[in-house]
């Protein structure tokens, strides 16, 4: 089993924050149970990336090497700028989803249904650190970091999006967002784009989960304060800020596949 494991470190990792959602909660709402009565089961089911992650490479690395994952949440660079890129990138795109869409139909975003004061006094250190912490050691520190090896930052964000996205996937089947094929297709649009922005700052600052985790709060800053995603605004702020999205993710692709170039291009005087 454990050679298994380290043969496939990546399809281990992904069976464990996959199978647990899926294996319980399909059964759970084909058999008729009530949506009230498996609320409960995301709390369980959030401290799983994190965790697995840790677990994993304690198994087939050593407890050094779970300890060196877990300090890749301290600051590793003196520039506090990847920093403060990371706090404000998604956010950013989201607030010129915004701007985008009042330019071209002159729609005024409605903000009566976001949080509140109070609500938002809970949410933003809520927000800051669980979903961060219990997510981001798993999927940037740990899968993102093992497929960039072999696949290049793009890629493998890409790929690190789909696990994430196929984990998310809870939501729907939990009823806290609706179902429906497109409802879904556009989710996985979202989360792969949100994936390769936050995994192309992650590569940026050399592995830092520090700045995965406030690309991760910068996205979920947009999902709960911005009116991104309410249904005043129907699909199009939502299409337009995934388009924003995917078009920084083409300029981490461009930005790396010119890197590659530089490396893979001969020195004419050693060809001499």
């Amino acid at each position: 089993m454990k050679r298994l494991i380290k043969k496939y470190p990546v399809l281990a990792f992904a069976a464990i924050v996959l199978l647990p959602v899926h294996g319980i909660l399909w059964p759970l709402r084909l058999s008729g149970v009530g949506l009230e009565n498996l609320q409960g089961l995301k709390l369980l089911f959030a401290l799983i990336p994190s965790i697995g992650a840790l677990i994993i490479t304690n198994f087939i690395e050593g407890e050094h090497q779970a300890r060196k994952l877990w300090q890749r949440v301290y600051p590793q660079r003196s520039d506090i700028k990847i920093y403060l890129v990371a706090l404000v990138s998604i956010t950013g795109i989201g607030s010129l989803a915004v701007l985008v869409r009042f330019v071209l139909d002159g729609l005024l975003p409605s903000w009566g249904s976001l949080p509140s004061v109070q609500e938002a006094i809970f949410l933003l250190p809520f927000l800051l650190f669980f979903p961060g912490f219990t997510e981001e050691f798993g999927w940037r520190g740990f899968m993102q970091q093992k497929l960039q090896k072999r696949n290049g930052v793009f890629l493998a964000s890409l790929m690190t999006g789909l696990v994430w996205g196929g984990w998310h996937c809870m939501d729907f089947l939990l009823g806290n967002w609706p179902a429906g094929t497109f409802n879904v297709l556009l989710f996985f649009a979202y989360i792969t784009g949100t994936s390769i922005v936050i995994g192309g700052l992650y590569a940026w600052s050399k592995g830092s989960v520090a700045v995965a985790i406030l690309a991760h709060f910068s996205a979920n800053m947009v999902n709960f304060f911005l009116p991104v995603w309410n249904n005043e605004a129907g699909t199009k702020t939502p299409i337009i800020f995934i388009s924003l999205l995917w078009a920084v993710a083409f300029v981490i692709l461009a930005v790396e596949v010119r890197r590659s170039k530089k490396i893979q291009r001969p020195n004419p005087e050693l060809i001499e």
